[in-house]
């Protein structure tokens, strides 16, 4: 304010500061329950050490939430500026707060739990074991919810480039309803991404889904076998010098190109230029055979060239 109030006194009658009356005290409780204090080493353990964690839990179950979220899953916010006894029993309590709330809340799948759970897990509470899949199942019967889309990721970031049948499975699972569309082009995202896209949903790709996804599809398998023809370009040995590529890389590019090659050549019947265009670039010669139908259908002279050129 400007003004310096230091030397300012009044005269006073002595009476009681009512340290005692439960109304001042659960006003403070209230600010050091919400993230109004700062976690005062001397101040926090008044409320909180020798087990009154507890008991105040029990006492106010209109502040849990914001213990919770403040005392419990803030510990890297105390633990260091208390006294060892003092941290060591806070953290005991709120052990058993978060074992006592697990169990209380078993069988809930929505992702705030979850996600509340790997606070605690990574606070040292709780320790939990989860089975993404058989939560997907348990959830068979909403594919299309919020919860269902959450498990879903979570599923999917446990799969790589060695889980084809896994994605398929997945995708194969998808029951028809509103909305199941978008799931099923987010685990084919997903299983493209990750070079994981089954012969068997690309065959159901192939004779049904729109073109466009058609399209977008043989662009990712034709980028990839691009990538392993780069790779393959310096097994040469003339070009070896060029590259720092060992055997194991040149065989890996091999056996990846040859599966994509097969993955294309499902696409040869459509009758799309932009599809057709890119599969007379990515066939091998001794494959481009599959495409002449389509592309005599389609009856394009630059499509019919270009083949032309490739297959001679």
């Amino acid at each position: 304010m400007g003004i310096s109030l230091n030397d300012i006194t009044v005269e006073f009658e002595d009476v009681s500061l009512n340290e005692e009356n439960s109304e001042i005290y659960e006003f403070a409780l209230k600010q050091a329950c919400t993230g109004y204090h700062y976690y005062d080493g001397k101040i926090f353990p008044l409320f909180f050490a020798r087990n009154r964690l507890l008991k105040i839990w029990n006492l106010y179950p209109y502040l849990r939430s914001d213990i919770l979220e403040n005392v419990i899953l803030k510990s890297y916010a105390w633990s260091s500026k208390l006294p060892k006894e003092d941290s060591l029993q806070i953290f005991s309590n709120c052990k058993i707060i978060c074992e006592k709330i697990t169990e209380d809340r078993a069988g809930d799948l929505s992702p705030e739990w979850d996600r509340t759970q790997r606070r605690m897990e990574s606070l040292g509470y709780i320790s939990v074991e989860r089975d993404s899949l058989g939560n997907l199942k348990k959830l068979s019967e909403s594919q299309t919810g919020d919860t269902y889309n959450y498990w879903l990721h979570e599923y999917m970031n446990t799969l790589d480039s060695s889980n084809e049948q896994e994605f398929e499975d997945l995708y194969l699972s998808i029951k028809r309803a509103p909305g199941a569309t978008d799931i099923r082009r987010v685990i084919l995202s997903a299983a493209l991404q990750r070079e994981a896209l089954s012969e068997k949903i690309l065959e159901k790709i192939v004779k049904s889904a729109p073109i466009t996804l058609r399209r977008s599809i043989v662009k990712s398998l034709s980028d990839q076998k691009s990538s392993c023809q780069n790779i393959l370009y310096y097994q040469d040995e003339s070009r070896r010098q060029w590259a720092r590529y060992s055997d194991k890389d040149f065989e890996e590019a091999k056996e990846k190109a040859a599966k994509l090659e097969s993955k294309l050549i499902l696409f040869a019947p459509v009758q799309d230029a932009e599809i057709q265009g890119r599969l007379i670039k990515s066939l091998e010669k001794e494959n481009l055979v599959w495409i002449v139908p389509a592309v005599s259908s389609l009856g394009r002279s630059y499509l019919s060239d270009n083949l032309q050129r490739r297959m001679s």
